[in-house]
Formats: structure tokens, C-alpha cells, sequence
């Protein structure tokens, strides 16, 4: 059966250990890159066996820029679930997911 709508991209988040994650969303509209509109905010949510963990972003016109020390990336195991969204600012604050997957690790922790 086919989607109603068009789903957020799936992708692995690759984590190492000692290295922060440092990722940038460019907001993207009709394949030109455009500022994110006034007001919005996105956020990054990792769901760690001890808790989610969040960043939030700083946007700089086009850019979202997360970022999660390694201390925190390092307690992340493979195959736990992350997304990140953005929440425009309406009544209701409208939350998109942009992106979402599964953390992949690159270092040999399970």
C-alpha cells in the first residue's frame, strides 16, 4: 500500500566514541535553499536506554546546527531510534519530522 503522503527520510546517525556530534539540517524548498521561516525551532531526540536526549539547534538563515557533546553520544548504543523536528510556530506548534533512523556505530559498542 502506498503512503497517503510523502514520509521523512530514513537515515543511520553514525556515532564514534570521543567524537561529538556536530550536524547541520539546510532547510531546503523546491530543491533551492531558502532561510528557515521566522520562529521556527528544530530539534534533534535520540532515545537513549537512560533517557531522550536533545539538542537544539542554532539558526543561522538556511542552517540548524545541532550539537551533543561526546559524553552524552557515548552512552548512545547501536539501533536506537532518532528523529529531528521542526516546530513552526502556529497555534498548535505544527511539529515535522525531517529526518529519522536508527543510530549506527562505528567503533565496535553494541
Amino acid at each position: 500500500m502506498q503512503p497517503l503522503f510523502r514520509p521523512p527520510p530514513a537515515r543511520a546517525l553514525p556515532l564514534a566514541r570521543g567524537g561529538d556530534l556536530l550536524l547541520t539540517l539546510t532547510n531546503r524548498a523546491d530543491g533551492e535553499t531558502t532561510d528557515w521561516p521566522v520562529g521556527v525551532t528544530v530539534h534533534l531526540h535520540i532515545e537513549a536506554p537512560a533517557g531522550t536526549i536533545t539538542a537544539d539547534a542554532a539558526i543561522d538563515g538556511p542552517h540548524a546546527r545541532l550539537r551533543i557533546e561526546s559524553e552524552d553520544t557515548d552512552t548512545i548504543p547501536h539501533g536506537v531510534l532518532w528523529r529531528a523536528i521542526a516546530r513552526y510556530p502556529t497555534t498548535d506548534g505544527d511539529d515535522i519530522v525531517l529526518l529519522n533512523g536508527t543510530v549506527a556505530r562505528h567503533d565496535g559498542r553494541r
